[in-house]
């Protein structure tokens, strides 16, 4: 444990993050998640970020950042008022620095978003995730937030992938949950399932 303000002159905590090269111990991106998890907010998670970025030996990979960037988004997600415009920002700062999001993040952001309703931003975010990484649960909270918005089409779009013989990602028993939910409720906000 140590002050944020001295972290730049500590040298014990430069050795645990950034091991000689002879070392065989390197700090991996979950280690990261966990260590920026402890640090309890957004702020002190966004200077721990920095921190990172500034004094890494050689430059790191965006990828390896995205679990630090995921506790970030935590801790954001966490903050009221204004979060979902917090969020908004920080995922336009992840974009601008090429860190990609992890489904963990994606996930968070779609519901978030959607909670806020801010419907376009929840689709942006699943539309711009990772092919690799839009897999069934994420699929199923862009389905849920659809369809508790009323965008009925939308939704059935996510559904008729999960649909296709060949999907890497189909539906399981919570997406017929969502799905059965929404034919049973009267949506008042936008299109019926039931049209």
């Amino acid at each position: 444990q140590t002050n944020d303000n001295d972290w730049n002159n500590n040298d014990k905590l430069h050795q645990l993050l950034f091991p000689s090269n002879n070392s065989p111990h390197s700090l991996s991106p979950l280690s990261l998640l966990k260590i920026t998890r402890r640090l309890g907010t957004k702020t002190k998670a966004l200077k721990f970020f920095e921190y990172i970025q500034a004094n890494s030996p050689s430059p790191l990979e965006p990828p390896s950042l995205s679990p630090t960037f995921e506790a970030i988004f935590e801790f954001a997600s966490l903050e009221q008022p204004n979060s979902p415009s917090k969020l908004s920002e920080l995922l336009a700062t992840s974009k601008d620095l090429n860190i990609p999001l992890t489904i963990n993040s994606a996930t968070l952001l779609v519901r978030c978003f959607g909670r806020a309703g801010m419907i376009d931003k929840s689709v942006t975010v699943y539309k711009e995730l990772d092919p690799v990484l839009q897999n069934t649960h994420i699929r199923n909270v862009l389905l849920g937030v659809l369809l508790r918005s009323g965008r009925v089409d939308d939704a059935l779009q996510v559904l008729d992938e999960m649909l296709k013989l060949d999907a890497e990602f189909p539906p399981n028993e919570t997406s017929i949950d969502i799905v059965f939910t929404a034919l049973l409720k009267r949506d008042q906000s936008g299109r019926s399932v039931r049209e």
